[in-house]
């Protein structure tokens, strides 16, 4: 008897029929075109303050003295602006579409009515926005990239470039995280809207319990740094390393948390109602 390979041709043309979906919607294309006007203005603000046409000052010196431009670091700031909040809001309301607002529509029900294992309509899902943010970091280094090679001068070492370019890979493993806590939350929520609240109200918490923990830690009541490295807002923000230091402690929250969200994600979408 034929056995049926679970990641085979089949699931690979739904993976692509998700991925026309988030082509399709302004929300997905509005994404990508952010992504690759980001590197223009970050490159376009650093060099203004470079060259002193920003008139801000900082403990009395213009900012312009204090500012040393190189193309590691200001791919570094690149990819900072790039997952500062604006992307990874799209990103969230991408990911929501997919779920959410397809069980509002009645969209997802008439897909898992189909003769699919569910589990497979939700990795082809995630499967796509995973992707779809791998274009974003693409198209954001595809400008940002030259712009860094060729328009900036300064030291600039290969160990330096390296450094950066782990950034962004590891900013594909953030994504990862994030859009698996998003269709966790996709599932118990019929809209959008209350995807994105659940999302910041969650990463709100986590931040109110991550205080909560530095204060422990001061008043030595027991070791909160591994502890709170492990946590969600700490682990999507492991790519930041790239900049002071990897912390093998938010990677693996990180792994901890996108493993975790999929699996309750995958128990949940099995005992999605289809009546």
């Amino acid at each position: 008897m034929a056995t049926t390979n679970p990641i085979g041709g089949v699931f690979w043309r739904m993976v692509a029929a998700e991925l026309r979906k988030l082509l399709s919607r302004p929300s997905g294309v509005v994404m990508l075109v952010i992504s690759a006007l980001l590197p223009i203005l970050v490159f376009g603000l650093a060099k203004l303050v470079e060259g002193g046409g920003v008139n801000m000052n900082a403990n009395g010196q213009p900012v312009a003295s204090l500012f040393s431009l190189d193309g590691p670091k200001l791919l570094g700031y690149m990819l900072t602006a790039r997952n500062f909040f604006v992307l990874p809001l799209f990103l969230v309301m991408v990911s929501a579409q997919l779920v959410a607002e397809e069980r509002a529509n009645f969209t997802l029900r008439a897909l898992l009515a189909l003769p699919n294992a569910r589990w497979r309509v939700l990795l082809a899902k995630y499967t796509a926005l995973l992707t779809l943010a791998a274009i974003s970091i693409v198209g954001s280094l595809g400008v940002g990239g030259p712009l860094c090679f060729l328009f900036v001068d300064g030291p600039q070492t290969l160990v330096a470039w390296q450094g950066v370019a782990l950034g962004w890979v590891a900013s594909l493993a953030s994504d990862a995280g994030l859009i698996a806590l998003t269709l966790l939350i996709s599932t118990f929520s019929s809209s959008v809207a209350g995807v994105l609240v659940g999302v910041i109200l969650g990463l709100m918490a986590d931040l109110a319990i991550r205080g909560l923990l530095q204060i422990a830690g001061m008043l030595k009541l027991f070791p909160t740094d591994q502890l709170a490295a492990l946590m969600p807002g700490r682990a999507l923000a492991a790519w930041e390393g790239y900049a002071d230091g990897w912390d093998p402690w938010a990677f693996l929250g990180l792994g901890l948390l996108t493993l975790g969200c999929l699996a309750v994600a995958t128990f949940r979408f099995q005992r999605e109602d289809v009546l």
